[in-house]
């Protein structure tokens, strides 16, 4: 399991993407970069980066994202990690 202790400083990118996936949507990667702001190669990056971790997997199409249950654990673990600084 990945904890958010395991995992580097910089993860800006990749914790956007997961919020804006964890209301339950499943989104091409040209709405993930509108919806976090972020460039669409950055966003290519981290969705690369949560797809090898299992915190994201491809809908049947292959061209749609979506969160994963362990994506949403870690999520809510960083949130929880915010709010104690």
């Amino acid at each position: 399991m990945i904890t958010l202790s395991r995992l580097t400083t910089s993860l800006d990118p990749e914790l956007a993407v997961l919020r804006v996936l964890a209301p339950g949507g499943q989104l091409t990667l040209i709405q993930l970069a509108r919806d976090t702001r972020l460039r669409r190669w950055v966003t290519r990056t981290a969705i690369e980066y949560l797809d090898a971790r299992g915190l994201v997997v491809p809908t049947y199409a292959h061209d749609r994202w979506r969160i994963t249950s362990t994506g949403r654990a870690l999520l809510t673990q960083a949130k929880e990690a915010q709010r104690e600084r």
